[in-house]
This record gives structure tokens, C-alpha cells and sequence, in this order.
């Protein structure tokens, strides 16, 4: 397979790097090998000729092959999981499970939403299930896009987006630390964010998402003034409500000379 070109080398000012080249090959046991091979060719050096010869170009032409067999398959881990939680025909939870290692640890950094007020406190595998299963439950027709993968050591880094209409409760944490259930309100919304899955083993042993959950709440809060929410002891103020007074207080220090 092939993959996108190169940047060119900055090893040489007179070489031009060409394609990179994912090869699948066997070694003598059998087992299949990932190899990145990298053409680099040298810019054309002329030679004078002379009525006898005809000018001469030449063109050198290098191959550096390196073995990626580790990360390509960190990749296809983490792959594997974004295709069973988010892309049609999901996986139930018991195939999720299968992916991640028993002590997995889910979201000990970055945004927790949707999640259950039960489960807001845990960073295990049942909390991304929870988190899972509210966000389809939100987003009946989820679409879900890997964008670009990256591997450095047992972490794989995924850029995603996904795109889907708000057709279901969206269960979220609000900004004073209550938990709202807000209502449909059959918006499409487009979100993008990275994520960072450490592989050891063909398993997921952490995964930590990184993405805007609060401009994708206050979307819907906006679009959803009036509209009943659901499981929370909170109410959309009336719309006839004067505007609100805020006190602030200051306090400057500074050095003069």
C-alpha cells in the first residue's frame, strides 16, 4: 500500500524525496513484516559533453527501509476500537471489552462527557462504556472519521471527527458541577478532537480523549432554551428574565519609576 508523499529531505540540498512505501513482506518463518521504504533521488548532474558525447544526466536513486511492523499494528488496534465503539454496525460491550486490558484506564485527562452522574468519578473501562453508549444514545446517526494516525512508542495518536443530528438526551456535566440530561433539540453537530490510546501487547491498557465538549454544550444549550431537561433539579431561566448583575472586584498592583 501506499502512503502519502513525503516532506522533502533536508539531509541534501541536491535530493528530492519520493513516495513512501508501506510493503507487506515474510520473513523465513512465515510472519508477515511491515516495512516503510523511503526513495530519495538526487537531482540530475550534467556533465560538459563533447562533439563525440552527447551530454550525460545522471540520476541516483537511494531506498532506506525501516520495520514498522509495531506501530502499524498499535494502529490497527486502536483502529479496531474506534470502528466497534462508533462505526456502524456497533459492537456491544461485551466485543469492547475484548479490546482493553481488565485495569484499563479511561479519561484521567481531558473531557468525561457524556457520562452517567453514577459513574462520573470512575476512569475505567465501565465508564467508557457508559460514555459510549450515551453518545449514541444522543446521536442516533453518528458518523465517525479517523482523520490521521501516529505512533510514538506504545502510544498511538488518532485525529477524529464526527458528525450527527442531537436526537436523543445528551447527558453532560454543567458549569456549576450538576448533571443535566438536555433534550433533543434535532440539530446537526461536528465535532473534532485527538486522542491518545496506549497499546501494549494488541490491547488498550489507557485511552484519554482531547476535544471542545464545552462549545458542543453550550450548542445545545443555546438551541435548547425552553425546552425541558431532563434528570436535573436545573430549569432554563424564563424568557423574560431581566438581565443579570455581576459584581467584580479588582485589585491592580504595579511599580512605578
Amino acid at each position: 500500500s501506499q502512503a502519502p508523499p513525503a516532506a522533502p529531505s533536508a539531509s541534501a540540498t541536491n535530493s528530492e524525496t519520493m513516495h513512501d512505501l508501506l510493503l507487506r513482506v515474510r520473513n523465513r518463518s512465515g510472519e508477515t513484516l511491515l516495512l516503510l521504504c523511503t526513495l530519495d533521488a538526487l537531482k540530475p548532474q550534467e556533465q560538459a559533453g563533447t562533439p563525440s558525447t552527447p551530454l550525460q544526466r545522471e540520476v541516483l536513486i537511494t531506498m532506506t527501509m525501516r520495520d514498522v511492523t509495531s506501530s502499524e499494528r498499535r494502529k490497527a488496534a486502536a483502529r479496531r476500537l474506534y470502528e466497534c465503539a462508533y462505526m456502524a454496525p456497533r459492537a456491544d460491550d461485551a466485543e469492547l471489552r475484548s479490546l482493553f486490558t481488565p485495569m484499563a484506564s479511561f479519561a484521567h485527562k481531558g473531557p468525561r462527557c457524556p457520562c452517567s452522574e453514577s459513574l462520573a468519578s470512575a476512569n475505567g473501562l465501565e465508564a467508557f462504556l457508559d460514555s459510549r453508549g450515551l453518545l449514541a444514545l444522543a446521536f442516533g446517526d453518528l458518523r465517525f472519521e479517523i482523520l490521521e494516525q501516529t505512533c510514538k512508542a506504545d502510544e498511538v495518536i488518532t485525529t477524529w471527527q464526527w458528525t450527527g443530528s442531537h436526537s436523543g438526551d445528551y447527558h453532560t456535566r454543567l458549569a456549576d458541577g450538576s448533571y443535566a440530561a438536555l433534550a433533543p433539540t434535532y440539530q446537526t453537530i461536528r465535532t473534532q478532537g485527538i486522542a491518545v490510546d496506549t497499546i501494549r501487547g494488541g490491547k488498550v491498557v489507557d485511552h484519554v480523549c482531547f476535544w471542545d465538549e464545552e462549545a458542543l454544550r453550550m450548542q445545545l444549550l443555546a438551541r435548547g432554551e425552553g425546552k425541558q431537561w431532563r434528570g436535573t433539579r436545573h430549569t432554563p431561566a424564563p424568557a423574560d428574565a431581566g438581565p443579570a448583575t455581576v459584581r467584580l472586584r479588582l485589585s491592580v498592583m504595579g511599580r512605578w519609576r
